[in-house]
């Protein structure tokens, strides 16, 4: 085995899994951050519109008037006075339906805040200082330790491609970077026509699977067809 290739490209696979681990860590505190942001405008922008309730009461308040005036010109008190009742409750719900809905946004706005400050607020501010924490141990990390990735193509600067060239060297299956490259090629041209073949058979799974339901529904329609021709036929011998 040569270990010094060996060594080389398990420090770097190591490089390159803290890294990740690192980056996936970032990530997760952004995720947390966000989603509490979202939460908290969701539930601050929450709306409740009176418009649709307020216009059809406004058009029964709209034909009340004419109904009160046209009962009193026809001599007809209770009938006026029943229109005007109904469009002064309208004008009424109208109001309060407005107001309930102003209420209903305060009301939400009022909790958002609060839930902000009382739990989203400082899971955020916590979160941002981890961010910045783990963001600061990213970059001291790599100025430490990039230099054992120097030696690398661009290309196989990567966990995946690091760790399976240093499993190929310690298992003796390559003693120069070369051949530990080539090994890790050939692999990855496997999982390439494997990821294919996957999709093929998933595609025939889905074929196939149409087909038998094109066949299951002609089938039906087959019994259908079947089944009007023999009371075509009972109908034409029999009545």
């Amino acid at each position: 085995m040569n270990k010094q290739l060996f060594n080389d490209l398990y420090n770097a696979s190591e490089y390159y899994k803290i890294s990740n681990s690192y980056q996936n860590m970032i990530s997760q505190y952004k995720n947390k951050i966000q989603e509490c942001k979202n939460k908290y405008i969701e539930l601050k922008c929450t709306k409740k519109s009176p418009v649709v309730i307020n216009a059809i009461f406004l058009v029964f308040a709209s034909l009340g008037v004419p109904m009160a005036i046209l009962s009193l010109q026809g001599d007809n008190p209770y009938t006026s006075t029943v229109a005007f009742c109904l469009t002064l409750l309208s004008i009424i719900i109208v109001i309060l339906n407005t107001l309930y809905c102003k209420y209903i946004e305060k009301t939400s706005s009022n909790k958002a805040d609060k839930l902000w400050y009382d739990k989203w607020g400082p899971t955020v501010a916590q979160a941002e200082k981890d961010i910045q924490k783990a963001t600061q141990e990213l970059v001291k990390f790599k100025a430490d330790n990039n230099k054992c990735t120097h030696f690398l193509p661009r290309e196989y600067r990567d966990y995946q491609a690091t760790s399976y060239m240093a499993i190929a060297v310690a298992k003796g299956r390559a003693d120069t970077f070369k051949e530990a490259a080539n090994l890790y090629e050939e692999q990855l041209h496997r999982w390439r026509m494997e990821q294919i073949n996957e999709q093929i058979a998933a595609q025939n799974w889905a074929i196939q699977n149409s087909l038998a339901t094109i066949g299951q529904q002609q089938a039906e329609t087959n019994k259908l067809l079947k089944d009007i021709e023999n009371l075509e036929f009972y109908n034409m011998w029999f009545k």
